[in-house]
């Protein structure tokens, strides 16, 4: 299964990734609500999209300095590799 995954093209695994991460929340949120019988109201719904959205951005600006740490990590590997050569 891993050889699968591996073998794929970056887009081809982006998109594999993304689709079962959406299944996999949807699956929870549906699955949340039978089990437990839930019936927001509207504010509740109201604030709950609230809530998401400031955990979004917040998930989303801690990947951004993540992604901007590892470009920083690979370009100094690259100048060291560079001035030992």
């Amino acid at each position: 299964m891993l050889d699968l995954l591996l073998g794929l093209k970056l887009w081809e695994l982006t998109l594999v990734v993304l689709g079962i991460a959406m299944c996999v929340g949807w699956g929870f949120s549906v699955g949340i609500r039978k089990v437990f019988r839930l019936r927001p109201t509207p504010e509740q719904a109201d604030l709950a999209i609230d809530l998401m959205q400031v955990t979004s951005t917040y998930i989303g600006i801690l990947l951004a300095f993540a992604g901007v740490l590892a470009w920083q990590d690979n370009r100094d590997a690259a100048t060291a590799v560079e001035n030992e050569a």
